[in-house]
């Protein structure tokens, strides 16, 4: 059950890393998503006794980090069209 949930998990967060656009249209639950990654994060352990488990630990956080990047920055990007788009609205608003 748990490398189920382990590979549900890594399609689910390489498929919002394809397109980052799914969290933001809605089409994938932002409070599910993070549950998930919580669950598989955690899934590792915290046992820091061996260098095996300390590489595994690093490579997890190196991944949630490229995540949590990854779909920062299409948000950002997105929020960037959007005021681009309200600027020229208000620049025609400013003329009438």
């Amino acid at each position: 059950m748990a490398d189920m949930m382990t590979t549900d998990t890594a399609q689910l967060v390489e498929r919002v890393l394809d397109d980052p656009a799914l969290i933001f249209r809605g089409d994938i639950s932002v409070t599910d998503f993070l549950a998930k990654a919580k669950a598989d994060a955690l899934s590792i352990g915290a046992d820091m006794s061996k260098p095996k488990l300390r590489d595994a630990i690093k490579s997890k956080a190196y991944s949630i980090s490229r995540m949590k990047t990854a779909i920062d920055n299409f948000g950002k990007d997105l929020t960037e069209e959007h005021r681009k788009a309200t600027a020229k609205v208000n620049d025609v608003r400013k003329k009438l």
